[in-house]
């Protein structure tokens, strides 16, 4: 079951003089210091009103905090989806990241990332990665992710282009953004269902940025589910523990390799 809840406290003279903010939260919520932190950096606190993502955060008499506690989540184990003489592939769990399941396959070379909360197909090199990092090199290789983003969509589909690069490193994450020194970036979306709040959509990246996905959607006014690191403001009342994006399926050397939604994010739709 996914829940969250949300905490707001105001330090008064009874509650305390001065403390620091993960230790507060800490006190009334049961996570370490390690997971506080990672929800900090997410945005999920705010302190007056301003989001605060340092747990070093000196707090005062008066201050209100505001905090969206999410428990954390076990991490699962890769499963196998296709593998033949060239390529392996692997369903992976949200929460690991990609380099961690490379380190339990060792022998195997890593061809792409997916980031460490976004679940789906991960492929490897069983021998040489280089015909394959070139198959992706001259977008020969097909992706499709699946997305629960927030708002409902007018639009049935849809291109969206532009030029993205990092613009800036906060709390130690990379923010990309739109920019006329950026790469080009192309991703095509096509709506699957929509809902009250929110809308299911399947996106195909022609190229392969980082965030590229998660930047695009929010570029348009529709962040996905999850998402405090590009997102601000949601209007579905429905905050997910992690950001609802999956990686569906890889069109690559004649084959397609599907990965199905896992549980947590049938529990969104």
């Amino acid at each position: 079951m996914l829940w969250v809840w949300l905490l707001t406290v105001l330090l008064s003279h009874k509650t305390v003089k001065a403390i620091r903010l993960n230790t507060l939260l800490k006190s009334l919520c049961e996570a370490s210091y390690k997971h506080i932190k990672s929800l900090l950096q997410r945005g999920l606190c705010t302190v007056n009103g301003e989001k605060e993502r340092f747990s070093s955060r000196h707090l005062e008499i008066g201050d209100q905090v505001n905090f969206l506690f999410k428990p954390e989540m076990p991490t699962g184990k890769p499963r196998l989806l296709f593998q033949n003489s060239e390529i392996v592939a692997y369903d992976k769990p949200p929460f690991m990241s990609s380099l961690e399941v490379a380190a339990q396959y060792g022998r195997l070379k890593l061809l792409h990332r997916l980031d460490k909360e976004t679940s789906g197909v991960l492929l490897f090199a069983k021998k040489d990665p280089k015909p394959i990092l070139r198959l992706f090199k001259d977008r020969k290789v097909g992706k499709g992710y699946v997305a629960l983003v927030d708002g409902v969509m007018k639009e049935e589909e849809g291109v969206i282009k532009n030029s993205l690069a990092p613009l800036k490193r906060f709390a130690g994450q990379l923010v990309m953004g739109i920019s006329s020194d950026g790469l080009f970036s192309e991703t095509h979306y096509t709506v699957k269902k929509r809902y009250k709040d929110k809308t299911l959509v399947l996106c195909r990246p022609i190229t392969g940025r980082t965030h590229q996905i998660r930047v695009h959607m929010h570029s348009i006014g529709h962040p996905i589910l999850g998402d405090y690191h590009y997102g601000t403001r949601f209007k579905c009342k429905y905050h997910p523990p992690r950001i609802m994006l999956h990686a569906a399926f890889v069109r690559i050397l004649g084959h397609l390799i599907q990965a199905p939604l896992p549980e947590d994010f049938k529990a969104c739709m």
